[in-house]
């Protein structure tokens, strides 16, 4: 609908709403938590985020049939209760009976939109819990005589509810499900208002005693993070570096190349970043395992923080082989698909207002700690295996400092001269010391959304600094990433203490090459190096939409579009900065920069934590599309065409393209440029140019 139209629509409802609460103002205030309860239930539809419409994916997909049936009994059963409590009679109206059934109805109609089987299940446990409503004993008139014991039943059945998720908060809200908790949170809030309007002098008491105490409560989680240790010096963590790629170093020397040393950023996105940087790391290494052994470091933020610790995690020793032409991994990793959305949710609809209401008792775990407990549990025995040691590639997190406003990175890596970031060391000492905590604990504070995860504390022995989502800062890891290239380039020499050909080098001249497809100077004591950066990021054109009219939400979009504008500069900005100038064409193995890109907004990935298996496949099948980066060999190897492999038919002439032909059109782009820059970025380690190709415009 245009927005013209929309807010006409809009602005007659509001006016209707208006006309009833002046003209039948008793009825208004009676039926006003049912109407709260349509409110948000109508309004989530008519957004019907990608979040909530994957849900309904990822259980039919699960086969988690209970999920539903139980969530839309229950949203079809309690509004019935609670209109029996306000209204003082059993005789409901059809209005009212209408009024009643709408949020089940509308949540199951969206249901049907995302995934048309979950009818089977919304609608028949709709009419049992309007039967069940309609016939048995809470529709006798006993039942308004004991209206506050139905309060307090309720209240009881929360307050047990709490008390399994305090003792189990991770693995009985992945039991409930996602829509389980949904549906229970926003009949929580209901009946919060239920309880205000039978008891206004109360709940007046109750907020002014709340106020009071909350006014001097400070409900923020401290990130455990261990003992604060000075980071290494960009020199020091080069030199270990090194140390442990011999191999690697004399490999190059060879073949008169320079040393690639990889630097990996991923942007934020919630669950669909942390797919995005962790299929693509996977991909990458699968055709060309030497590659793993050249990143320096993983620079993640958000969602892709949390990609490259399950990358961490799961990844397995890979035998330094030659690039390889084969098909790329399809199984779908059990961590991604997993529910890592419903004891965040659980957390936030269910555990915080209970705990809020309760002004003196303050030990529940917040959302990120919650976050960061399911990320363990979805680990498994992998968990163990985490580690941030000097020789390993660094891991870095970005996350803002809430009220400076900067970047506060927890990197093993200090950035020298860098004023505008502040980095804080999570490096391990000792080859034995544990810090998965602390390495999950810090990769999820880079994810704290504030309100759906709370704000953390960061306090490192001489402040305390307030931390929240790294994507304010530093969405892309760009400038972060331009810190650490710019530390490196700085860097002039490096400890060796090994023979190094003829010569005796205890020392070496780090020189940072302009190209990597020319021979490199390894005389004496020099050490060439060539800097590249892999990028994961969504396609920059993905949420480009016409002018629209104004709106209230202006103010608010113009915040998030700027961060993410911002955002998208500073990649654009070092993707200049690393593209040798010489060169013709925009994707080059000399440029030093090589981005994996998605189609997110094609694919409708979801903004939260949960990724239903189709959604994945889906994501897999444009993870790694090197086929369609047709390639063409010639003999000595020097220069390799590109042509696209699959094409969209064009519209026919004096037509215009359907909004369907263009999104495919778009996708098909987006797949072919991610295929053809893996395969420039594969020419790094691809000595037999076999799979390779050196350009491409």
């Amino acid at each position: 609908m245009p927005s013209t139209g929309f807010s006409i629509l809009a602005g007659c409802a509001a006016a209707v709403l208006l006309l009833l609460v002046l003209v039948k103002h008793r009825w208004f205030v009676r039926r006003l938590p049912l109407l709260f309860l349509c409110t948000v239930v109508i309004l989530l539809c008519l957004i019907h985020p990608a979040q909530l419409t994957d849900i309904f994916v990822a259980i039919i997909d699960r086969q988690q049939y209970a999920g539903i049936a139980g969530a839309f009994f229950i949203l079809a059963l309690t509004p019935f209760v609670i209109v029996l409590v306000q209204l003082d009679d059993t005789r409901l109206s059809i209005c009212d009976t209408i009024v009643c059934l709408l949020p089940a109805v509308a949540l199951a109609g969206l249901g049907v939109l995302s995934a048309p089987r979950s009818a089977y299940l919304s609608v028949p446990a709709i009419l049992a819990g309007w039967a069940m409503a309609r016939w048995s004993p809470l529709s006798s008139p006993g039942i308004v005589a004991r209206k506050g014991t139905v309060l307090a039943l309720l209240g009881l059945f929360y307050g047990v509810l709490v008390l399994y998720l305090a003792l189990d908060p991770v693995g009985f809200p992945i039991a409930l499900g996602p829509l389980v908790i949904f549906s229970l949170g926003l009949l929580l809030f209901t009946l919060i208002i239920t309880a205000i309007l039978q008891h206004p002098k109360s709940a007046l008491c109750f907020l002014l005693v709340w106020l009071a105490v909350a006014a001097f409560d400070k409900q923020f989680a401290t990130i455990p993070v261990g003992k604060g240790q000075q980071g290494r010096s960009t020199q020091e963590a080069l030199n270990t570096w090194l140390a442990a790629r011999n191999d690697a170093v004399d490999r190059y020397r060879k073949a008169m190349r320079p040393l690639p040393l990889i630097i990996m950023s991923a942007e934020g996105g919630g669950i669909y970043a942390a797919a995005h940087s962790f299929l693509g790391y996977r991909a990458l290494t699968h055709y060309c395992p030497q590659l793993k052994t050249h990143v320096f470091a993983t620079i993640g933020v958000s969602g892709g923080a949390l990609g490259f610790v399950m990358e961490r995690a799961l990844s397995r020793p890979v035998a330094h082989t030659q690039c390889r032409d084969e098909v790329a991994p399809n199984d779908v990793p059990d961590t991604i698909i997993a529910d890592l959305l419903s004891p965040v949710l659980a957390n936030l609809l269910l555990r915080q207002p209970i705990a809020w209401l309760m002004p003196f008792w303050n030990t529940l775990p917040d959302g990120g700690s919650t976050l960061a407990e399911t990320l363990s549990h979805a680990l498994g025995p992998a968990r163990d295996t985490l580690s941030n040691k000097p020789e390993d590639a660094a891991l870095l997190f970005v996350t803002t400092d809430a009220r400076a406003g900067s970047r506060v990175v927890f990197s093993p890596i200090r950035f020298d001269g860098s004023g505008d970031v502040q980095t804080f060391s999570i490096a391990e000492k000792e080859s034995d010391a544990a810090i998965q905590d602390t390495i999950i604990h810090a990769a999820v504070t880079s994810a704290r959304f504030p309100f759906l995860t709370q704000s953390a504390v960061l306090n490192d022995g001489v402040a305390s600094r307030v931390l929240v989502d790294g994507g304010y800062a530093d969405n892309t890891g760009a400038l972060t990433a331009s810190n650490l290239i710019s530390a490196l380039r700085n860097t002039q020499s490096v400890s060796w203490g090994k023979a190094w050909g003829k010569d005796n080098c205890p020392t070496l001249e780090v020189v940072f090459a302009a190209k990597f497809m020319s021979e490199a100077n390894w005389s004496g004591c020099r050490l060439p190096l060539f800097l590249a950066h892999v990028a994961f990021a969504a396609d920059p054109t993905a949420d480009v939409k016409p002018a629209a009219d104004p709106t209230i939400a202006d103010p608010f979009l113009a915040l998030l579009g700027a961060r993410v504008g911002e955002a998208r500069r500073a990649l654009t900005g070092l993707e200049e900065r690393q593209r040798n100038p010489a060169l013709d064409v925009t994707v080059h193995v000399d440029n030093g920069f090589y981005a994996h890109r998605i189609a997110q907004a094609e694919l409708a990935l979801p903004l939260g934590w949960r990724l239903s298996p189709s959604r994945t496949e889906a994501l897999l099948n444009d993870i790694a599309p090197i086929h369609l980066c047709e390639v063409d060999t010639q003999k000595d190897g020097t220069r390799w065409a590109a042509a696209e492999h699959t094409r969209v038919a064009s519209p026919e002439p004096g037509t215009t393209a359907s909004p369907e032909q263009e999104r495919k059109v778009r996708q098909e782009a987006i797949r072919r440029r991610t295929g053809c820059s893996m395969r420039v970025l594969m020419r790094l380690f691809d000595a037999e140019y076999r799979v390779s190709i050196v350009g491409i415009n």
